[in-house]
């Protein structure tokens, strides 16, 4: 069976990864798509994923996002039509949607975000929409996404490759972390996203207020060439902050961390299963956030008066949550589909 993934940002690189080794040792044959944004394409290289990379961002503007999608679906069309497909996955990705949709290849998408509108496109051609227990049924419905195509999975798409992850212990000599420090993580909103447009300025107060205490060691990881150049000028101001250039293995640095601290959804769950203290600034929370906040595995930063909620101490012991079952069930489903008979 020949199976196309198409990665469209960085941690689709971690979603997948696992997958993509577990159906390749099972004899598998594997295509592997990557949009140039982020650090998708460093990943993909470093994780050892033969891949095409194929288009770039559209960036801000509404006009131009559309324009990205049909350049880039066209080329997509043109690459894949040849390539005798038995069925296509991604993370939501409306480019492989639409050339699955022409091809008429069963299209497999996991979503966990109920506020992307791209979902009104990518829910509707879809065969199977993967989504975890807390999506809205009333959201799936709003979407296009009818019952026969949703299947719903215990637990975060995040456990799908956390289940895969060993900790290196060389990592943080190889880095020279200070592990003497406090080690604060920080990832800044992705304002090019449709589900979060508007730049948060609430993170760079919470970066300010970390970097103030000298006990800690704070690491910006820049989501954008643009945001990286906004940054990089706090290095001469604040000798406790490091903001890398090139791509780091985000799941090793995380392990290692004392606390996680995001504008985004990911990161914060993903330091959840690691054993990392995290928090949230992400603004339009999603039904998942909402649920990791109330079963106490993240905390939810509103405004300046929450930042007595973070706790800046070292993490006193590591530890991974690992859920078996959840890759397998991902792996059945996309089988499944190609076969015609997903499994629920």
């Amino acid at each position: 069976m020949r199976i196309w993934f198409d990665l469209a940002n960085s941690a689709h690189v971690f979603l997948f990864r696992g997958i993509i080794k577990s159906l390749r040792e099972r004899g598998h044959s594997i295509a592997v798509t990557v949009r140039d944004y982020a650090q998708t394409r460093q990943l993909a290289e470093r994780s050892g994923i033969p891949h095409i990379v194929v288009g770039k961002h559209g960036g801000r503007s509404y006009y131009k996002k559309v324009v990205a999608l049909m350049t880039r679906s066209l080329k997509l069309l043109a690459i894949v039509r040849d390539l005798d497909i038995d069925v296509a996955v991604s993370h939501n990705s409306p480019d492989q949607a639409l050339v699955a949709y022409v091809l008429r290849i069963p299209f497999v998408t996991i979503q966990d975000t109920e506020r992307q509108i791209a979902n009104h496109l990518v829910f509707r051609l879809a065969t199977k929409v993967l989504v975890p227990l807390p999506f809205p049924d009333e959201k799936l419905r709003w979407y296009g996404a009818c019952p026969r195509k949703i299947a719903k999975f215990e637990g975060v798409k995040e456990e799908i490759y956390i289940t895969d992850f060993e900790p290196d212990p060389e990592f943080p000599r190889r880095l020279n972390l200070p592990m003497d420090k406090v080690l604060c993580i920080l990832r800044p909103p992705d304002f090019l996203a449709l589900h979060d447009r508007v730049d948060n300025p609430l993170f760079y107060e919470f970066a300010r207020f970390l970097l103030s205490h000298p006990e800690t060691f704070v690491i910006i990881l820049p989501r954008t060439i643009q945001q990286r150049d906004r940054l990089m000028g706090w290095q001469y101001r604040y000798p406790n902050l490091w903001i890398p250039t090139e791509a780091v293995d985000g799941l090793n640095l995380m392990y290692y961390a004392d606390i996680v601290v995001t504008a985004g959804g990911t990161m914060a769950a993903e330091a959840a299963m690691l054993g990392t203290p995290a928090y949230t600034l992400l603004r339009n929370l999603r039904a998942v956030d909402l649920y990791f906040a109330d079963k106490g595995y993240i905390t939810i930063i509103s405004s300046p008066r929450d930042f007595s909620k973070v706790k800046l101490e070292k993490k006193k012991e590591y530890s991974v949550f690992r859920n078996f079952d959840l890759k397998e069930k991902i792996i059945r489903e996309i089988l499944g589909t190609a076969y015609g008979n997903s499994s629920k």
